[in-house]
């Protein structure tokens, strides 16, 4: 009888966890990247580039100079911030934040694999005037997540494209 109510219970746990949609899950997809040696050029305060050249480095892609495969220039960024939707009153509730960035790629003979192109992340908060720091933190965490979206739409193209550059 103690088994079977261990067995129940246990069941029982299991099922509960999964319909609450408890999960473990990874926050980003891992980059194929074998092969594939990019190097980063941009100016030195670029947090795109920078969040680039991390997620390059955790996947082994970012060249030691001299050997990359391919070559990634990011240009400035540029933010625009734009009212979305508005409350009652005609004022503010919602705004759209937009990072883009002009991108090109050569490959190491300095060919153009990539015309200059510009790539973009945008992305809604809410917005209240009665919080003005929380509301001020929640623009920066949305400009963050968008760096790093930005930077990872970057390294998927640099990956697909380095790949078809191999030998």
């Amino acid at each position: 009888m103690k088994l079977l109510t261990r067995i129940v219970s246990l069941l029982v746990l299991s099922l509960a966890l999964s319909a609450c949609g408890w999960q473990l899950r990874g926050d980003t997809a891992t980059l194929n990247t074998e092969g594939v040696s990019v190097a980063v050029v941009s100016q030195v305060n670029n947090p795109v580039a920078a969040a680039l050249r991390e997620q390059l480095t955790l996947s082994r892609a970012l060249a030691v100079e001299g050997s990359e495969t391919l070559t990634i220039e990011v240009g400035r960024i540029r933010k625009e911030k734009r009212v979305v939707a508005v409350d009652q009153i005609g004022e503010a509730s919602v705004y759209r934040i937009t990072l883009s960035t002009e991108v090109s790629m050569t490959d190491m003979n300095g060919e153009t694999v990539s015309a200059a192109t510009r790539m973009s992340q945008s992305g809604n908060y809410n917005y209240d005037k009665r919080i003005l720091d929380a509301m001020t933190e929640e623009e920066l965490s949305l400009d963050q997540r968008l760096e790093q979206q930005l930077a990872q739409s970057i390294a998927r193209k640099a990956t697909i494209l380095g790949r078809n550059l191999r030998p």
